[in-house]
Formats: structure tokens, sequence, C-alpha cells
């Protein structure tokens, strides 16, 4: 729509409402009766269409700004922090520290007291580091090969266990039960592997939409939920 068409639909905009003022005025002067008010209506309707195809012209010039990807991707993972905010906790001290090292990185805790899942509040501040992504950005997002790190803890699994017991074995097994059960729901979408305390998620193909980023989110919380489950196995 060139300049010129788009100034003629303001006038017809502006006209518009005079014209329905006036009809409303129209009838109060000529006295209120059933012909003045369906004629009133008849001019009303006629020059609303007016007023109606304005306003779609001004969505469709004006469009409503779209969300950057930095914004979708924080909000979709605070959203589902906050749905388990009686577990999950952001750490951004943990990040900023990170940062000044130069190994930028966005970072959740967990609660180590599972029980906890049961309460609208927490008892216990005692927390282990649960995930650490790349930090939001698009570029880290975009060009896909996107590794998330999930952490496993003695506090979260083993609490019970004494401070000297050997728990690799222990710690191989959760690590073949949540790489297993990652790589079979969310085949083509990521593969997993781990060592150690650390299991590594591998995305391959970019984050860009908002399906891909639901999709992801839907990785992190079959983790958390493995872990939930698998809480305290040493009890």
């Amino acid at each position: 729509m060139d300049k010129i068409d788009f100034q003629e639909k303001i006038w017809g905009f502006i006209f518009g409402i005079i014209a329905i003022v006036a009809a409303c005025l129209e009838v109060v002067v000529n006295g209120v009766s059933a012909a003045a008010i369906l004629g009133a209506i008849k001019d009303v309707f006629g020059t609303a269409v007016v007023v109606v195809v304005f306003i779609a012209i001004v969505k469709d010039k004006f469009p409503k700004k779209q969300k950057s990807f930095e914004e979708r991707l924080g909000l979709a993972l605070d959203n589902w922090r906050e749905e388990n905010s009686n577990m999950i906790i952001r750490n951004p001290k943990y990040d900023e520290e990170h940062i000044g090292q130069g190994a930028s990185c966005y970072s959740l805790d967990l609660k180590t007291e599972v029980s906890d899942f049961y309460r609208p509040t927490g008892i216990t501040k005692n927390t282990g580091l649960f995930l650490r992504m790349p930090v939001i950005n698009k570029e880290n997002y975009n060009n896909g090969n996107v590794k998330i790190r999930f952490y496993l803890n003695k506090g979260t699994f083993f609490s019970d266990q004494p401070k000297d017991a050997d728990l690799k074995s222990k710690y191989a097994y959760l690590i073949d039960l949540f790489t297993k059960l990652i790589n079979e729901k969310h085949a083509g979408f990521a593969c997993a592997d781990g060592k150690g305390q650390e299991i590594s998620v591998l995305i391959r193909q970019p984050i860009e939409s908002d399906t891909d980023i639901e999709t992801m989110i839907d990785v992190i919380n079959t983790m958390y939920t493995a872990y939930l489950v698998s809480a305290n196995l040493g009890k």
C-alpha cells in the first residue's frame, strides 16, 4: 500500500467516526423514535464497515513486534523453572563467576532434598548443580551442536551413603539409565552419553523456532523427571 492510499484510509476512518457520532446526535435532536433509531443503526453499521477495514489495514501495516530468539528462549526457560520452582533454582552468581573466567554459561541448580518437591515452599537451601548450557544468544543455538551438561551429585542420589563410599559403579548405573532414556525418547533430536558424574546431551540441529525451543525444554524436563524418580537410590 503506497503512502497516498494509506492517507486516504486514515481520512476515511476519521470521517467514519464523525458520521457515527453525527448519526447518534441526529437521533437525540430529532427525538427518539423507532424510525429514527432504525435509521441511525443503518447509518452506524454502514459507516462501521469503513472503521473495521481501517483497523485491519493498520494491523497489517504495523504488525506486532516479534520477540527475539533470546527473549523466546529466556522466557521458555523461566516458565519451566517457575513451574518447578520448589526444586529448581536459578543461580546467576554461578554464571557470572564463570563468565568472568571466560566460560560463559546458563545454569540451574537442583535442591538435594527431594521431599521439597511435595511442598509449595521448600525447607532446605542445599542445592547441587543440575545443568549448564550455553549462554542465551542466537549464535550459540541457531548453528546447531548445542551441548547441555547435566550433573549428578551425592546429595541428590546417595545422601545416606558414607562420605568415603565408592560410588563409581552407582553413578555409572544412573548414567546408563539416563542416557538410554534420552536416546530413546528423544531419538533424532538429541543424543546423550556420560562419564563420571556428568551427562552430556548433544542437540545437533539448530534451535530456532518455538517448536525447537519446546522440544529442547522437553529434553530438560525428561532429565529432571529421571532425577526425581532416581533420587536417593542409595537409601
